[in-house]
């Protein structure tokens, strides 16, 4: 490590990670503690969690690529610092999961009102984040648009709180809801995703998340025609299950437990073409 080496901490249900960098006087120093701060700012910090992996942040003397480390194996090396928070926000969350079994993780976006959420699940590239982000602009409150623990033996909620996530074909569609271009330098733009400060959308922001009242699996296609269907628990496990990232931790997979969620939750498969299909739809969502 180059000099004055600093470690920062980052926990999630009971699993944390280490993350080692420099903070010399070189050309780009300093920006590495924004950077995880912009990264993993909403999360709690937990006093008791296990040691995960360490990763190493540093751009060797002499070089203009960061590099990104992970018990020695390399995860990135480029210019472009926003790719590596790209890598490491991908790969600290997969880290701090992968040996969890406390709960359901579950690939999906998480937003409340006062005193009820919606699980949004959905495959990578199935317009998750973006319904997400439409969402926040009528008020909703945050959670993710990543990833859901549901806890085996309460049902309680945590959400992995990230910046929005906003690949590249979805950035259209976004900028006709919320001004990207009066925020640009508060952003954080890579090659495949743009990390959008979920406060720029929904200043408002609250930690405490309360019960699950209904599931919405999201399905953007500009082919299909815009409509919402409630679905029967059979469905809606089935579904489910596909956005179960850890199932291998869990007895049976978490069958038993996805079953258990689904029959006391409506559950609705929702198609759009446009934002503007979204406000009669979620108007047929039974809270």
């Amino acid at each position: 490590m180059a000099n004055s080496a600093v470690e920062a901490t980052v926990t999630f249900d009971g699993h944390k990670v280490s993350i080692e960098y420099s903070e010399g006087e070189g050309e780009g120093e300093g920006e590495i503690k924004p950077l995880i701060e912009f990264l993993f700012g909403d999360l709690p910090v937990e006093q008791i969690a296990t040691n995960e992996a360490t990763f190493v942040i540093e751009r060797p003397t002499g070089q203009d690529n960061w590099q990104l480390h992970r018990n020695q194996s390399k995860l990135f090396s480029g210019k472009d610092l926003n790719g590596l928070g790209n890598t490491l926000g991908g790969e600290v969350l997969f880290t701090l999961i992968e040996n969890n079994q406390s709960g359901m993780a579950i690939h999906a976006g998480l937003v409340s009102t006062k005193d009820s959420s919606i699980l949004l699940p959905a495959d990578s590239g199935s317009g998750k984040s973006s319904v997400t982000t439409w969402l926040l602009t009528q008020g909703w409150y945050y959670h993710t648009d990543e990833l859901v623990i549901i806890n085996l033996q309460n049902g309680a909620l945590k959400a992995f709180t990230r910046p929005l996530n906003i690949k590249s074909h979805g950035l259209a569609p976004i900028g006709e809801i919320f001004d990207l271009n009066s925020h640009h330098g508060e952003l954080r733009a890579s090659n495949m995703v743009t990390m959008i400060p979920h406060r720029l959308v929904n200043p408002s922001y609250r930690e405490e998340i309360p019960p699950l009242s209904a599931i919405v699996f999201p399905h953007y296609s500009k082919d299909s025609e815009p409509g919402i269907q409630k679905i029967s628990g059979a469905e809606a496990g089935l579904e489910l299950m596909r956005s179960n990232v850890i199932a291998r931790n869990l007895p049976g997979h978490g069958f038993s437990d996805v079953t258990r969620l689904v029959r006391r939750l409506p559950a609705y498969r929702l198609h759009y073409q446009h934002f503007d299909d979204l406000p009669s739809l979620f108007k047929q969502v039974n809270l």
